[in-house]
This record gives C-alpha cells, sequence and structure tokens, in this order.
C-alpha cells in the first residue's frame, strides 16, 4: 500500500510545483524527503516488492498532510498547497528557493536535517515569511529571526522539564543519574546538572554515576534503595543503554523490592519496552506533541487511516495532520508575520502548543521561536498509560 502511495506523490509533485494559484489565495510550500530519485529509475520503482524505512518518514508525513488539506479544502479554507520532495537530486532545495515562485509564498513547512533547516531558516529571514521546522530540535545557530520556528522542542527545553518534573513530584526521593563516559552523554547529564544552578526552588540532591560500557547489575544496584522510592535518570540518548538500564532496574526492582521509576529521554519514543523483561517498572520520558490514544479525534483519525491503508498511522502521519491544520487555520485568519498572531498558540489540533520566542542574550531580539510544551509520557508494561 505503501508502495502505491509512493507512486501518487511522483504524480504529485510533479503537478504542485507547477501549479500557482492567484494572488488573493495562502500560498503554502511543503517540504518533505520523498527521496524519489533513490526509489525509482526511468520511472520504475527499484525495490521490488520491498519499501525501505528510510522511505516512511516523508510519505507518512505527507499522509497526514493530505488528510488536512482535504479537511481544509471540504471547509473552504482559500489555501494552496506545494510540494518539494527536498532530496531530490534533480531539483536541489538551493535551486527551489531561488526559483522566483518562491517569492509568492506566504508559509514554509518543513521536515528536514540540519543543513536543509539553516538553508530554509535563512531564506525565511530574507524574505520575511515564516519556516516552521516540524522535526528538527535544533537552533541551526538562528540568530535575530523571528521567523523561525522550532516544533520538536530542543534538548535543552526536554531537560529543565525533567528536572521541574522531579523537583515538584520527588524531590526528596533517592535520585540517581546513570550516565556512561563519552561525550554525548556527559552532554545530556551536564545540561540536566546545570538547571540545579537555576533553579528558583531548592536544588535537587542527585548521584552521579559514570557506568562502564559493559555494566551489569552489579554496578547499578548499589545505588537503588529499599528505603524510600528510587527516581533514575538514565542520562543518554543511546536506545542500546535505555533497553539494558531499563532491564537492570527492572531486575533489582523485583529481586529486592525496591521501587523504581525511571525517566528517560525524548528518544525513547523510537525505543520498544513491551518485551517481557521490561514489564512491571514505571518508566516516563518527553514528548512535545500529544498523541494520545484515548483522544477523541486521534481514534477517529486512526480508524480512518486503518480502513484506508490497513494500517495503524505512526506519530509522523498525526504530525503531519497537525502541523498542516494548524498553520494553515492560523494563516489564514491573520494578515502580516504569523509570529504577531493573536492566538499563535491556538487552532490546536492534537497537541497544546506553547511557542514562545527565544532571546538573544541581552533581550533584545528574537533569535527564533520555541514551542516550549512538554508533555511527559507514562509506560506501564510497555504500553502507553498516560499521557500529561
Amino acid at each position: 500500500m505503501k508502495r502505491w502511495s509512493l507512486v501518487i506523490v511522483v504524480s504529485l509533485v510533479c503537478f504542485v510545483q507547477q501549479s500557482f494559484a492567484q494572488n488573493e489565495t495562502k500560498q503554502i510550500a511543503i517540504f518533505t524527503p520523498f527521496y524519489l530519485d533513490s526509489a525509482y529509475q526511468q520511472q520504475q520503482y527499484v525495490f521490488g516488492k520491498q519499501f525501505p524505512k528510510f522511505l516512511n518518514p516523508g510519505l507518512e508525513f505527507w499522509q497526514g498532510a493530505q488528510i488536512a488539506i482535504d479537511s481544509l479544502q471540504a471547509k473552504g479554507f482559500n489555501v494552496a498547497f506545494h510540494v518539494f520532495d527536498i532530496k531530490s537530486k534533480e531539483q536541489k532545495l538551493l535551486d527551489v528557493l531561488l526559483d522566483s515562485n518562491m517569492a509568492k509564498m506566504d508559509l514554509l513547512i518543513g521536515q528536514v536535517n540540519v543543513n536543509e533547516a539553516a538553508l530554509l531558516a535563512q531564506f525565511a529571514k530574507l524574505r520575511e515569511v515564516p519556516f516552521i521546522n516540524i522535526n528538527l530540535p535544533n537552533s541551526v545557530n538562528q540568530t535575530e529571526n523571528p521567523y523561525y520556528f522550532i516544533l520538536n522542542a530542543t534538548l535543552p527545553t526536554h531537560f529543565k522539564a525533567i528536572y521541574r518534573h522531579i523537583q515538584s513530584k520527588y524531590p526528596v526521593d533517592n535520585i540517581v543519574l546513570f550516565k556512561r563516559k563519552n561525550e554525548q552523554d556527559n552532554m545530556v547529564s551536564n545540561l540536566i546538572l546545570e538547571e540545579g544552578k537555576r533553579t528558583a526552588g531548592i536544588p535537587l540532591k542527585i548521584k552521579v554515576v559514570e557506568l562502564p560500557e559493559g555494566f551489569n547489575l552489579d554496578d547499578i544496584s548499589p545505588y537503588i534503595t529499599d528505603e524510600k522510592h528510587n527516581v533514575v535518570i538514565a542520562s543518554s540518548l543511546d536506545a542500546t543503554f535505555a533497553k539494558k538500564i531499563v532491564h537492570g532496574l527492572n531486575d533489582i526492582q523485583e529481586e529486592y523490592s525496591s521501587s523504581v521509576t525511571v525517566i528517560g529521554m525524548p528518544t525513547w519514543d523510537q525505543v520498544s519496552f513491551t518485551e517481557a523483561q521490561y514489564k512491571g517498572i514505571e518508566i516516563y520520558y518527553t514528548t512535545p506533541f500529544n498523541f494520545d490514544p484515548t483522544n477523541e479525534s486521534i481514534a477517529h483519525l486512526t480508524d480512518w487511516y486503518k480502513s484506508r491503508y490497513f494500517a495503524r498511522p505512526s506519530d509522523m502521519v498525526f504530525r503531519g495532520y497537525e502541523m498542516i491544520y494548524k498553520f494553515s487555520s492560523l494563516l489564514t485568519s491573520h494578515e502580516g508575520n504569523l509570529a504577531l498572531h493573536p492566538h499563535l498558540n491556538g487552532s490546536n489540533v492534537f497537541t497544546q502548543f506553547h511557542i514562545l520566542p527565544v532571546y538573544n542574550n541581552d533581550r533584545t531580539k528574537i533569535d527564533y521561536w520555541e514551542n516550549q510544551k512538554i508533555y511527559f509520557v507514562k509506560l506501564v508494561n510497555g504500553e502507553i498509560a498516560e499521557i500529561k
């Protein structure tokens, strides 16, 4: 089914890049990675019956976007959409941005990497047109650019939320931060610990433990107590570390009747904890998006998607729908810079965003905008039990 969806995209991309509506219609450019040049040669699909995973994010985002576009058009929104394969080898991103038609755009929405985000952000600043970065949690060194919007919160924003969450719920518990000796884990742990220097309240007493690469239960168990509740911060973005530390803590909890809560990283949304060795332990991780399966709108979209594609929609489908619907609605209800929209944090679909300006050091200029609303996802037996 995904292969046929990609066939439709091939025709659609070729069409929308050449079709511009009249001036009074709002123009939105969508940039997403279809990798059509890699999937097709001489108009023939090259992967046979296979569908490589690297094709999924772009296609799934576009599937959600298409559903939103259909809904907007059914409601009479006066918007024209122009979709671009940001991975095209024949039509590079810079060439697209230099095309005179891009001057007609009122809004840019992109699923991007670092280089693509930087190029689109600079174009947005030059043209004074908003660019919504839907996936990359990175400022790409933007300064004095009030046209750049980051929807996937940056790591410091996540860590600030984690610190405050522990401070409010577990201030006197046994708090342990486990990390490995490497540059990335050091960066993560330092950012979390820095929050203790900024807090207006009493700083947390966090034990920092550096684990060896081949750590086992003997390396972990001395820091877990049965005298009080244990809160473990798994200070690594690595999925292998995540699964190993949770497995070990779950064994310790069962063997010593200890009570353990694991606070994970925002990357844990891509980690499965459904196997038996992870069941029984309470896990939290953070996310800036709220795709709660119990939400009525989520359930409705899920049922519709299953009936059409015979599969459950991924989070990127929901994100595609949400981004296109929200920002198209905002764009059509306000003239001028989207950042000055009186209801910038309104027109929400699934997620309650909290988009705030991030200022330069002397707080006189806006460097960029960032969604700073963070949700905590609770996993019980590997399944989402709560998002709040």
